[in-house]
């Protein structure tokens, strides 16, 4: 892990100044020739190996090895008080900087006794005493190349970490993006379906009996203006409809009726306006439901019944609301010619498709026992109200 220039500098300014300092300890110039030439050699070996810049760990060993041989020579040929025992501060800070704690000071023990068994040897008590200072001098630049190493780690883990929060902050800004035009987008999808689910199906019903009525102007007036004004009422009830969704963007008044009388009323304007008789197999009573449950449960029948009317040409329906476990099931059987414009992928039963995915649930039509469809919606009863289902 390479300091910088700044350690290269004072790295080697401390061996010029040492190698300056340490001439004076020689009067035999082959000594002062051989400390020369062992000084450029250790100067070499820290451009060539840089074992403070190194990941290699046998380098390291290697580099800090030999340089601790060429110090040692060095304290040998200059016996007794000399500069050179500075050269191994260098090797402390380059051991703590290049190799885990527990062997740096390991590595600065051996500088430590080197130094120690050199400087006795050659003067006992004085030399123990001379070698005090430089051990000392070990250890705090041991220590202090190791608190070096992790400031700095600590701080390119902080630029990491920084770098890292701006990129999830970029993301975080893209993601509220693409939530507001999801949200955007299902508003829309929710919108739709209150439209086709509410305004749709007073309109269909009304335009089936307008037709009806139209064919009976002349042979049977009566029954023709009964029929429009049953018209006027259910475009009426549209016209309410369409007041509520656009002021609110909410499900209708049936949202807030318990489902049973919901479907029940439902069953009665399906028979009053087409005829069309219903067997009805309802539960007498029902657990605590949440809204999105009821509505859906509600537009699903409602769709149903909007499609037998419109495609089934059927005279007999059957409705069955059952409740399995903690499953609700609401099926609807006709006897019609199997037929219905949805079947294939139309809007309303794409949107029953999409309620039963977001309530965890299934929708499908099947065809029926004897003749006509029968379409199943089902979900659980245990639905979150975390999630919008509407």
């Amino acid at each position: 892990m390479r300091k910088g220039f700044l350690f290269d500098f004072i790295t080697f300014l401390t061996i010029l100044s040492v190698a300056v300092g340490g001439m004076d300890q020689f009067s035999f110039p082959p000594a002062r020739y051989a400390a020369i030439g062992l000084m450029v050699l250790l100067s070499l070996i820290l451009i060539v190996y840089e074992p403070h810049a190194c990941r290699s760990y046998a380098r390291n060993v290697s580099g800090l090895t030999i340089m601790t041989i060429i110090i040692s020579f060095l304290l040998i040929l200059s016996p007794g008080w000399s500069p050179f025992p500075i050269l191994f501060f260098i090797l402390s800070a380059i051991a703590a900087t290049a190799l885990p704690i527990r062997k740096a000071m390991l590595w600065i023990a051996i500088f430590t006794t080197i130094t120690l068994i050199i400087f006795i040897w050659f003067n006992t008590y004085e030399g123990l005493i001379n070698a005090l200072p430089f051990t000392a001098g070990y250890f705090f630049f041991g220590i202090f190349g190791y608190y070096m190493v992790r400031a700095e780690e600590a701080h390119k883990r902080s630029e990491e970490l920084l770098a890292e929060l701006q990129t999830a902050h970029r993301q975080l800004q893209h993601y509220a993006a693409e939530v507001e035009e999801l949200a955007i987008t299902r508003e829309r999808y929710h919108l739709a379906r209150e439209v086709h689910d509410t305004l749709g199906h007073q309109l269909t019903v009304a335009v089936v009996q307008l037709e009806g009525a139209q064919r009976l102007i002349t042979s049977d007036p009566q029954r023709a203006a009964l029929i429009v004004g049953t018209v006027r009422d259910q475009v009426k009830t549209g016209l309410g409809e369409l007041r509520r969704i656009v002021a609110t963007l909410r499900a209708p008044q049936e949202e807030d009726t318990p489902l049973l009388l919901s479907i029940q009323h439902l069953i009665n304007q399906f028979q009053e306006a087409t005829g069309i008789q219903i067997k009805a197999d309802l539960p007498e009573t029902l657990p605590s439901l949440s809204s999105p449950l009821r509505q859906s449960f509600y537009r699903a029948a409602q769709e149903a019944l909007t499609n037998i009317e419109k495609h089934a040409h059927a005279s007999q329906v059957n409705i069955r609301l059952t409740q399995e476990a903690d499953y609700l099931t609401l099926s609807v059987e006709d006897n019609g010619v199997g037929k219905q414009a949805d079947n294939k992928g139309g809007f309303g039963l794409m949107g029953l498709k999409e309620r039963a995915a977001l309530l965890g649930g299934s929708f499908e039509v099947q065809p029926a026992e004897q003749r006509g469809l029968r379409l199943v919606f089902s979900a659980p009863l245990q639905y979150s109200e975390e999630t919008d289902a509407r």
